[in-house]
């Protein structure tokens, strides 16, 4: 717990970057003993049933490389 007496944190993200921002969350949270509550919005930019579309491919391929590039920075 902070000493402000937080003891879970809900992060709102958009559902095609949700696992990046879970990733960094869980990691900069790992040694403070808070409950992390993840929640994706729905902004309409990602369509799970159109995933296969050359824009949602491109959306999909960009954030696994994001993930990449983090994995390896840090």
């Amino acid at each position: 717990m902070f000493k402000i007496g937080i003891y879970s944190v809900s992060i709102v993200s958009n559902l095609y970057h949700m696992r990046r921002v879970s990733i960094v969350f869980k990691e900069v949270f790992k040694d403070i003993p808070i409950s992390l509550t993840f929640s994706p919005s729905d902004n309409g930019k990602y369509n799970l049933d159109d995933w296969w579309f050359i824009d949602e491919i491109k959306l999909i391929l960009s954030e696994y490389l994001k993930i990449i590039c983090y994995l390896i920075r840090y």
